[in-house]
């Protein structure tokens, strides 16, 4: 009996083929002629012989979840021979696990995205599972606080909390694998994931700003005892200078910034500024002590 292609036409494959034979007289041996389908033996003997057939090819289903088979996929294949078979998984999602009836063995290609069954000797159904990738997003921080590694499934958001180093500040962002990170109020954000990925970022120095507290007014009955009457300041530091009157005189002063506070000590009268962030200039008067 030859077989039938899919539009019900007949073939020149057989759907069975010879196995193997046993007579009765077991001296008597023989050959199967595939092509005229005839038994020959090798002698003449008054025996009965039984020939047995097995099929010639055999039905495998694939039962694929987060995937898709190749639609040019064998659905039989000749006996004894390896099955390969294409099967594509959906976007963001990679291998998991394949299991086959009467526990037949297949393995997976990651590279052609082909599973092979080997050595088909019968029907056969097999299960193929693809689940969703776990990704990394693996982050390093240079001048700044941050160096980490994070997990998302393919598709979702995943973020790190980052801060830079006293001094540090506009950070440039890269990330590998076509990913687009954002950074915004100290965290670098990828709102879809959908490789792993390295992303570097990298803070820069804060240029010196320098800002003055002048004394533009100063009278001879008072003097400067620490620092001078043009105190040089970095930004965000705090800028002190002290005076001193003769006896029965002491400083009174006015600043376009208040001091933060006065103090007054056993060398003088001693003014703090605070978090300088632009300049100051200052007058001074002589009162009585």
């Amino acid at each position: 009996e030859k077989m039938l292609d899919d539009l019900g036409n007949e073939t020149d494959k057989y759907k069975y083929k010879f196995s193997k034979f046993q007579c009765e007289d077991t001296t008597v041996t023989g050959q199967f002629n595939e092509e005229t389908w005839s038994f020959v033996p090798n002698t003449e003997k008054n025996t009965t012989c039984n020939l047995y057939f097995v099929n010639s090819t055999y039905e495998v289903t694939l039962t694929v979840t987060n995937g898709t088979a190749n639609e040019n996929n064998p659905k039989y294949i000749e006996r004894e021979k390896d099955g390969e078979f294409v099967i594509i998984p959906a976007e963001g999602y990679k291998f998991e696990s394949t299991q086959c009836s009467d526990d037949k063995t297949a393995t997976w290609n990651d590279e052609t995205n082909t599973l092979t069954i080997n050595a088909i000797m019968k029907s056969v159904a097999c299960k193929v599972v693809f689940a969703i990738k776990e990704l990394k997003m693996d982050v390093t921080v240079v001048n700044g606080k941050g160096t980490t590694t994070e997990t998302a499934k393919y598709g979702e958001s995943v973020s790190a909390i980052v801060e830079a180093s006293e001094g540090y500040q506009d950070p440039t962002l890269e990330c590998t694998n076509n990913q687009k990170a954002e950074f915004k109020d100290n965290k670098i954000t990828i709102s879809k994931i959908t490789d792993n990925t390295k992303c570097t970022l990298t803070f820069k120095a804060k240029p010196v700003v320098n800002y003055s507290i002048k004394i533009d007014t100063l009278p001879d009955t008072i003097s400067v005892i620490k620092g001078s009457t043009d105190n040089k300041v970095e930004e965000g530091k705090t800028g002190t200078f002290m005076l001193k009157g003769i006896d029965g005189v002491k400083p009174e002063i006015k600043c376009s910034v208040e001091p933060s506070k006065v103090d007054k000590t056993t060398e003088g009268y001693l003014y703090t500024f605070l978090n300088v962030t632009k300049n100051i200039t200052c007058s001074v008067t002589a009162v009585a002590e």
